[in-house]
């Protein structure tokens, strides 16, 4: 019997070791990768506009100063190249289509060179700061300002806010 048991030990031995190859394949930390996947985790996905945002009155000009964040996966304002376009609209709040006229479109700023990026970026508040005239907006109105950008990748994202002034 201690043969049969000896035998079958050995036997089981031998078969549970399978083909496979004896030699193992190198494997590359995760780290090491940084494909695409890993860097759009890093890359700008919205853009906020910041509550510090609105119009102000200097003399006899009008400025609308805007506050915009880019906010990645986690929701960090981070700094990325990229184009912005604002617009002002109207706002018609008891409208089903609260966006009305448009009354002022500004020509797109280019922000992917870093000078043009450093020019508008106020690292104290992790955000990007513009001033655009504003003249044909009117005191005692109220507005909806769209800013859209467009990030590395030609992807586009845009924000909303309502202003008084």
């Amino acid at each position: 019997m201690k043969k049969y048991a000896y035998f079958i030990i050995c036997a089981m031995t031998v078969l549970s070791g399978g083909c496979s190859d004896s030699i193992k394949k190198e494997v590359k930390p995760a780290c090491q990768d940084l494909g695409q996947v890993w860097l759009m985790e890093f890359a700008p996905q919205s853009i906020n506009i910041v509550g510090l945002t609105g119009f102000s009155k200097i003399g006899d000009k009008k400025i609308l100063k805007v506050y915009l964040v880019l906010l990645d996966q986690a929701g960090a304002g981070i700094k990325s190249p990229l184009a912005v376009r604002a617009e002002l609209y109207e706002h018609s709040p008891r409208s089903p289509v609260p966006k009305g006229k448009r009354i002022e479109f500004w020509p797109d700023m280019d922000l992917n060179n870093a000078k043009a990026n450093n020019q508008y970026w106020r690292d104290y508040l992790r955000a990007y700061e513009f001033s655009f005239d504003a003249d044909s907006a009117q005191q005692g109105r109220s507005y909806l300002l769209e800013v859209t950008a467009q990030l590395p990748g030609s992807r586009r994202v845009s924000a909303m806010k309502e202003l008084n002034f």
